[in-house]
Parts: structure tokens; C-alpha cells; sequence
């Protein structure tokens, strides 16, 4: 028997992460899209604006179309380090595309695109800021070279790194500060 995702199951989903929101007092939206990113089922949490309806619909619709999670698209495009290979959004000529953190997509077991999930609302500052953070800081010396600095930047990722001297933070260089040399 298919794997498929219906309206039963995007309703069980939804109501489920709706649930979640109504516990933690979040003003919140879902929906479910099927493999086409068209709209299986949305709802919201009362006081939830028309925008987090729209946005979890279109963070859904961008996962499915693009065949990833928003949040690795976010970052693709706004990774510094690929320079010219970053992309705008007006690139990408859909008004509908909506690179940010909140659309996931669902695969079967078996590998099978079966639609995928957007939610909007339960806002960053609501979440603790481990879940953000680098948690294994990389640091630099003021001896550093440029050069140096530049490639432990373009390895990690990374637009800041503290400089350390002693086991003392006496500075930050920023991706603007190395570019300028």
C-alpha cells in the first residue's frame, strides 16, 4: 500500500503543532502542501495574523518546489562566501518563494516526496538563543594574518570571530574588516 499524506493526516499534524502553540501562548500558523505545493490544509491560532497564514503556506509551497527544507535555502543565499553564486531573490521570479526557516519537507520512507510543512509565528525571540548560537566558538589571535583569518571565515562559515589574547576577548573582526585589506 502507497504512502500518502491526505487531509486526515495534515489535519493530524497541524492540530498537533497547533496544540503546541496554544501550550506555549505563541500566535502561530500551519499548513500541509502536497508534492505539487498545493494547499492540503492550513490553520492558525486565534490572535495568528494573516501574514503567518500566508507565510507557512508559502514556506511550504518553496520546500516542496525546491525539494529542501527553507532553512538550507536561507542559508545558500545568504552565505557570503559563494560571492557571485549567491542569489537574490528576484533570481528566482516567484512571488510566492519564501526562503526563510519554517518550511520542511515530508519524504516516505522510501524516499518519496509527499508534500511538505511550513509554520509561521512562533517567533525567534521566543526561543532560547542556544538554538542559535555557534556552539563551538572559533577564535583568532591578534598575531593572525589576514589571509589566515580570511580562510577560518570561509571555512566556517562564519561573518564574526573573536580575538583572543590570554584567555581574553580584546576584539571582534568582522567579514567587512577582512574584506577591507
Amino acid at each position: 500500500m502507497a504512502v500518502r499524506l491526505g487531509r486526515q493526516e495534515a489535519r493530524t499534524v497541524i492540530d498537533a503543532m497547533l496544540q503546541a502553540a496554544i501550550d506555549r501562548k505563541l500566535e502561530f500558523a500551519a499548513a500541509v502542501v502536497d508534492p505539487g505545493g498545493e494547499l492540503i490544509a492550513m490553520a492558525r491560532t486565534d490572535g495568528a495574523s494573516a501574514l503567518n497564514a500566508r507565510m507557512c503556506v508559502n514556506k511550504a509551497y518553496t520546500a516542496v518546489k525546491w525539494l529542501r527544507d527553507t532553512k538550507v535555502l536561507k542559508e545558500r543565499m545568504f552565505d557570503m562566501s559563494l560571492g557571485d553564486d549567491r542569489r537574490d531573490i528576484a533570481w528566482f521570479g516567484d512571488p510566492r518563494f519564501t526562503a526563510v526557516w519554517g518550511g520542511i519537507l515530508l519524504r516516505a520512507p522510501d524516499g518519496t516526496v509527499l508534500g511538505a510543512l511550513g509554520e509561521s509565528g512562533a517567533a525567534a525571540l521566543d526561543s532560547p538563543v542556544s538554538r542559535a548560537m555557534t556552539a563551538k566558538v572559533v577564535t583568532c589571535r591578534s598575531q593572525t594574518s589576514v589571509d589566515e583569518l580570511m580562510e577560518i571565515m570561509t571555512s566556517g562559515r562564519f561573518r564574526h570571530v573573536p580575538v583572543v589574547e590570554n584567555g581574553r576577548v580584546v576584539g571582534i573582526v568582522s567579514i567587512g574588516d577582512v574584506v577591507k585589506h
